[in-house]
């Protein structure tokens, strides 16, 4: 990476060093969040006169010494960040930030990126037959008296960020009877009580007039969290 400290940036890190220690803190970070990540960072519009105290102990003032140190290394670190590929595995970033760590023990600073999206997990799949469950068979004979009734009817929920929803109707048009969707929500509740929290998850019920059964196949949300150094320099010496 390019080295840009110069001796008296180098000796005003070793001051702050000194000051952190004398706190007792073994590094300090400096934070800046809720980004505008959807069209990407610009490091350059992070203004460091609003980083007045330190992150991970906001008692702590932020030397006025350190502040031009930290705008030169932080315009300096656009480049890298412009270069960055990303692997999201075709997510979109729901969370981005940006941090500065001044690390007493190395006595070397950096530039983080850091961002977060939602991944699929795996799917479980479990089914349940008229035969053995009367809420099965209820719903089904339900079904049977829509007019537009395919052999095997598809219904879909999502959910996240704590609320959820069931498609009001199922994939081939054909409206959701109340009934139906109460069912749906029942079966949810029971068996993935949470579904709707967080980072969420969803799925897809089956209803097989043929073979008499509903499948549910259920997916839960992942969330992901990585980072790229974008700047990195020792100040020892």
């Amino acid at each position: 990476m390019e080295r840009i400290l110069t001796p008296e940036d180098k000796k005003i890190l070793r001051f702050v060093s000194r000051y952190l220690n004398s706190l007792g803190m073994s590094d300090g970070l400096l934070e800046s969040e809720g980004m505008d990540y959807y069209d990407g960072v610009d490091l350059t519009e992070i203004d460091v006169k609003e980083w007045t105290h330190f992150s991970n102990n906001y008692s702590v003032e932020v030397p006025d010494q350190l502040l031009p140190i930290l705008e030169k290394i932080l315009v300096s670190s656009q480049d890298k960040y412009n270069n960055l590929e990303l692997d999201t595995n075709g997510n979109d970033i729901n969370y981005a930030r940006v941090d500065v760590d001044i690390d007493t023990a190395t006595k070397e600073i950096s530039v983080n990126y850091w961002y977060s999206y939602y991944d699929t997990g795996d799917t479980s799949s479990t089914t349940w037959s008229e035969e053995d469950d009367e809420g099965v068979k209820e719903v089904l004979s339900e079904i049977d008296e829509l007019d537009d009734t395919l052999p095997l009817m598809e219904l879909r929920y999502n959910g996240g960020g704590d609320s959820g929803y069931i498609e009001g109707s199922f994939e081939n048009g054909e409206g959701v009877p109340a009934s139906v969707e109460d069912y749906c929500y029942g079966v949810l509740e029971n068996m993935h009580g949470g579904w709707e929290i967080n980072e969420g998850s969803q799925g897809t019920f089956y209803f097989d007039l043929e073979k008499r059964e509903v499948t549910l196949e259920h997916q839960y949300n992942n969330e992901e969290t990585d980072s790229h150094t974008l700047f990195e320099e020792s100040f020892s010496k």
